[in-house]
């Protein structure tokens, strides 16, 4: 903010003051009390869709750039690592959160999921607190942190993922088989980049396995609502998804393939994983090395009390499980020893 501050100011005469409740500086904007407020995109998008009270028709985006910012990326390979995976909705949101943890010398995957509303402290904010989902308006590096201080372990590196490249992924690859545990309709139509699904097209799946296109695999990815699990079941079908992307791209039989496919998609992701090491990996599966995938995730108390930090009220969350964070911890470790 202090940057985006001097380049304000370095281009237009103004007199600027702080507020501790964004809401409070929103509605502010509206009633005429103050010009203009100054947000990062993320927050104002991630607000904006949280808050439905806030008159949308009243606010009006009049000035827009970016800041570029550089930091150290990890460039060693190392035979056992961390990834966080994000994988954010068209607002902004982060839906789906999971640390990948790759072991290459027993050529196992552990997938670790976390509950979108898991309620935890956000890195460097003096021990405020929010759900995950959420996190993405702090920027990427704060979820990241944030994860790491919940878990008690180094992230080495990350990936983004947003919905058009999951949909461009799984056209790339031919599709992808998904096996469910029962039948459902979405409540969720087959769009992307909208809320809105009155009237629109739903997915009926099956129960047992079924072929999925790109926007069929995303609309599953998705669906909470129809699960009495509600966030835990679209867990387990995200981890599910992932497996089957993975196993798709194991028939194919040549690094120049793999190739193809990141080059074409390397603009719908952000990524910190260094192109050797993915290379590497396909390397080994191509040498018909036989990858062994585990998969767990965390869990809690649902709650409606919990504050929520970015909104400055009350909303809902659920409050973690120790013993689940710390098992899940314990598991982790235990994979990035073994030899």
């Amino acid at each position: 903010m202090k940057d985006a501050l001097k380049k304000i100011e370095d281009e237009f005469f103004i007199k600027t003051s702080s507020y501790d409740n964004v809401i409070s500086m929103i509605n502010d904007v509206i009633d005429n009390k103050i010009d203009f407020m100054l947000m990062d995109k993320a927050s104002y998008d991630v607000i904006l869709n949280l808050d439905t009270t806030i008159d949308k028709d009243k606010l009006k985006v009049i000035y827009e750039f970016d800041l570029e910012e550089e930091k150290d990326v990890l460039t060693e390979i190392k035979e056992t690592f961390n990834i966080y995976a994000a994988g954010k909705d068209f607002a902004g949101l982060i839906d789906y959160n999971a640390i990948i943890t790759v072991n290459t010398n027993t050529h196992e995957i552990l997938l670790t999921s976390i509950p979108r509303d898991y309620y935890m402290e956000i890195s460097g904010t003096n021990g405020k607190k929010d759900s995950l989902s959420h996190m993405y308006a702090y920027g990427t590096e704060t979820s990241k942190k944030s994860l790491e201080n919940l878990l008690g372990i180094t992230l080495d590196y990350d990936i983004n993922i947003n919905t058009e490249s999951l949909v461009d992924l799984v056209d790339a690859v031919g599709g992808i088989t998904y096996c469910s545990d029962q039948a459902y309709t979405t409540t969720h139509a087959l769009i992307q980049n909208d809320y809105n699904d009155s009237g629109k097209k739903k997915l009926y799946v099956k129960k047992g396995c079924q072929e999925l296109n790109g926007i069929e695999t995303l609309t599953v990815a998705r669906e909470r609502n129809a699960f009495v699990g509600r966030d835990r079941v679209r867990q387990q079908n995200c981890q599910k998804i992932i497996i089957a992307i993975f196993d798709k791209l194991k028939t194919t039989n040549s690094i120049v393939n793999y190739n193809e496919i990141l080059t074409s998609l390397e603009n719908t992701y952000e990524t910190s994983i260094p192109r050797e090491l993915i290379t590497s990996i396909a390397k080994d599966t191509i040498d018909s090395a036989e990858w062994k995938f585990i998969t767990q995730s965390v869990d809690g108390t649902d709650t409606n009390d919990a504050y929520i930090s970015i909104l400055n009220d009350y909303g809902f969350a659920m409050i973690p499980d120790t013993k689940s964070v710390d098992n899940a911890r314990n598991k982790i470790n235990t994979l990035l020893e073994e030899k």
